[in-house]
């Protein structure tokens, strides 16, 4: 299992974070996955989960749907 600082390069204060690449973002919450393996209904580690398939689902369809290679989220790394 990945630590946050494998994941990461550094660990920035969150008033210095301001953008991520989806692919890194998805990195991150494998690892929270990892980590809180047990997910039950309602609980934050839902919320992670739906937040990486939605993620996942997004860069699948960017491979497919042309004009949404070059669009990003407002808070997107375009990297």
């Amino acid at each position: 299992m990945k630590s946050l600082k494998q994941v990461g390069d550094s660990n920035p204060r969150p008033e210095q974070v301001s953008t991520l690449t989806s692919d890194k973002a998805v990195e991150y919450l494998d690892v929270v996955l990892e980590a809180h393996p047990r997910l039950r209904p309602g609980d934050f580690g839902q919320a992670v989960k739906l937040g990486q398939e939605a993620l996942a689902e997004l860069l699948r369809l960017r491979k497919t749907i042309p004009i949404l290679k070059d669009t990003l989220l407002p808070s997107e790394d375009p990297k």
